[in-house]
Parts: C-alpha cells; sequence; structure tokens
C-alpha cells in the first residue's frame, strides 16, 4: 500500500508505506512531528476547515492518533492494527484536501470566468452607451429636420394662397391703365 505525503513546498511524493517493524520511522516520525511549528499547524487546519465540515476535527483525531502510536513501544498485533487504521484515516485526509484543492481551483476557475463576463458586460455597455449617444444626436437631426419640413411646407402653403408678384404686378398695370383711360373717359365727359 503506497500513501501519498505532502512535502514542504507543496508537492505530492509517492512513498512505498513503511513497515511497523523497524524503530528508525517512528524515530523519523517523532522527528518530523517536532519540526512542525505551531503555525503551520493552525494554517493547515484553517485550509482544511475552512467551512466548517469537520475535516479539522478528522485532522487532529489523526494528529492524536499517529503521535500516540509513534511514541508507542509496542510491536504487537494491536499496534499493526492501530498502524492500518492510520493509514485509513490518512487516506481519508489526503482525499478531503484533494477535495479542498479541486474546490479551491473551482473557485478560481469561476472567478477567472466572471471577470471575463464582466470585461464582455463592461465593454458591451460601453458600446451601447456609444450607440445611445450617437442615436440620440441622430434623432435630435432628424426632428431639426422634421421641422424645417413642417416650416417649408407652411410657407409654401402660405405661397400657394398669395399669387406670384408679376402676374399680380401686370394686372396691376393694367388695372392702373385701365384706370388712367376710365379717367380719361370720365374727364373727357366733363
Amino acid at each position: 500500500m503506497a500513501s501519498m505525503l505532502e512535502s514542504q513546498s507543496g508537492t505530492t511524493v509517492s512513498q512505498p508505506a513503511p513497515s511497523i517493524e523497524g524503530s528508525s520511522f517512528r524515530e523519523n516520525m517523532r522527528l518530523e512531528l517536532k519540526e512542525l511549528q505551531e503555525q503551520e499547524i493552525i494554517r493547515r487546519r484553517l485550509l482544511i476547515d475552512g467551512d466548517g465540515t469537520g475535516d479539522a476535527r478528522m485532522m487532529t483525531k489523526f494528529t492524536k492518533s499517529l503521535i500516540k502510536w509513534c511514541f508507542s513501544e509496542d510491536n504487537s498485533p494491536e499496534s499493526q492494527l492501530q498502524y492500518e487504521r492510520l493509514l485509513t484515516s490518512l487516506a481519508s485526509v489526503e482525499q478531503s484536501a484533494t477535495k479542498w484543492d479541486n474546490i479551491l481551483q473551482m473557485n478560481s476557475l469561476q472567478i477567472e470566468h466572471y471577470d471575463e463576463i464582466k470585461s464582455v458586460t463592461s465593454e458591451a455597455v460601453t458600446d451601447a452607451e456609444s450607440a445611445l449617444a450617437a442615436a440620440k444626436s441622430e434623432l435630435s437631426r432628424a426632428r431639426e429636420v422634421r421641422n424645417h419640413g413642417i416650416q417649408y411646407h407652411a410657407l409654401a402653403k402660405l405661397i400657394q394662397e398669395h399669387p406670384a408678384r408679376s402676374p399680380t404686378a401686370h394686372k396691376l398695370d393694367k388695372l392702373g391703365s385701365s384706370l388712367d383711360k376710365l379717367k380719361n373717359t370720365r374727364n373727357e365727359l366733363d
């Protein structure tokens, strides 16, 4: 049975499961446990039990069992059974760590996706604002053209109601000459 151990750099290293027969493994475990700093333990607990699913409790239970097993001097079948339980607990802890790592990666991808949506939406809003400004100026121009058209039609109607100057001037000349003739005729009659 192989177990996965996470090194300080965060990479996962596959190592064969050590035999409990050798006391050097226990001695190495004792030294490694002493080397873990309190801050590292707290950091790992916070990373593991981020949302209160009980992973920290499972990790604490595993750590206590491991310490108890490391400091026991006994090579009995009960110690072998306890060792097997530790390996099972370690597999659960590794599975939990993998799960949280996957969740973290998924959340990062989701954040990137939301950032992409935000940039696309921002561009769409900017484009819509510029299109709206262009439509407003076009509408203003169309209103101005329409108002000019209305004024033109009103003036054209007014002009159509009144006769042109040259025919009117011609009529006035005729009427004036006709009036002069009538005056002359009246003067002759007088």
